[in-house]
């Protein structure tokens, strides 16, 4: 009879055993949700771009990673989106370079003015292997670059005078973001820059505190900005170059192999997606800038004079740069027009 007993406690503890490892094994299994967070309208392609690669990875991951995201800067604005990305606090966020060069210095490559000649170059650029340098560049600082998108250009758009020469941009209060290269850019152009959070950017456009702004078209029409904008020119001052980065905590210890496998076979689809919508964007923007009262200068441009006006700024910026960033430097400098 003890022999019994003892078999049948033999037997729980078993069944307890098994019933233990079988919970963490579920539990290993469950569902990871993670945040990413951007600055623009639901409507832009970002946004769009960003669902789609949610939707994806969810799948792909048969339901085991949800990633959440967050528009129009509800977990903050740009910076402080690097910021938490950085600690982990948040998972991933969509960003420009101007603002990830704070974290990602190499980045600053991306800012200088009158970098690109035009479109087609600047796409050929994204998907090289010398933009991945740049985007492993931000590893140890603790952030991981995944892809660079959306091939057009921020221009200006104020409410004085069409932008067709340097000489136009003299004594304009332009909005920017708070990107060191981009404020002395504009001096250099003789434009006073003016620090606005964005979100505070329609007002302060209308009530006459800036006579203007930049960004992309595809921007200013998901924002409404061309409502509070009497020109503007598809001037190419900088590469609107945006990319989709994550926190590398987040990349090691939050998401396993396959997971990490899943992200990455899911971003081209959703890059695409983006680069896509920020074409049609485009087009669609300067229309409605036209249909509006907007009068637009699509050019062509001579950059030879702006280029001219900017070797201060190059001198300053790119000796910040890595050796690899220089070199990068070089090579689309000898492609200059």
């Amino acid at each position: 009879m003890k022999k019994l007993s003892s078999m049948v406690v033999a037997v729980c503890f078993l069944v307890l055993a098994i019933l233990a490892f079988s919970s963490v094994n579920v539990s290993s299994a469950a569902t990871v949700t993670l945040k990413m967070g951007h600055d623009v309208a639901p409507t832009h392609p970002w946004h769009q771009g960003a669902l789609r690669l949610a939707e994806l990875v969810n799948k792909k991951t048969n339901g085991e990673v949800k990633i959440e995201v967050f528009p129009s800067s509800q977990l903050g604005d740009l910076r402080e989106l690097m910021e938490l990305t950085q600690t982990s606090s948040i998972d991933f966020n969509m960003n420009t370079s101007g603002v990830a060069a704070s974290f990602i210095p190499d980045m600053n490559l991306l800012n200088l003015p009158f970098l690109f000649n035009d479109r087609d170059q600047l796409k050929k650029f994204y998907e090289s292997p010398l933009a991945r340098k740049i985007l492993d560049s931000g590893e140890k600082n603790r952030i991981k670059g995944f892809a660079f998108h959306t091939y057009v250009f921020r221009g200006p758009m104020n409410n004085k005078r069409t932008i067709k020469s340097a000489e136009d941009f003299k004594g304009l209060k332009i909005r920017l973001m708070q990107v060191p290269i981009h404020m002395d850019t504009y001096k250099a152009l003789g434009s006073s820059p003016v620090a606005i959070p964005f979100s505070e950017l329609y007002t302060a456009a209308q009530m006459g505190t800036v006579d203007g702004f930049e960004n992309s078209a595809v921007t200013l029409y998901h924002q409404k900005l061309y409502e509070v904008g009497k020109y503007y020119s598809t001037l190419p001052v900088f590469a609107y170059t945006n990319v989709i980065l994550g926190s590398m905590k987040t990349w090691n210890e939050k998401l396993n192999e396959s997971q990490r496998k899943a992200f990455l076979e899911s971003l081209p689809e959703a890059v695409a997606m983006i680069n896509k919508g920020s074409d049609e964007g485009e087009e669609v923007g300067l229309k409605k800038f036209r249909d509006s009262g907007v009068q637009v200068n699509t050019g062509p441009f001579e950059l030879k004079p702006f280029r001219e006006a900017m070797k201060p700024v190059y001198d300053k910026w790119a000796a910040g740069l890595s050796k690899d960033a220089q070199d990068i430097l070089k090579d689309l400098q000898k492609q200059w027009k």
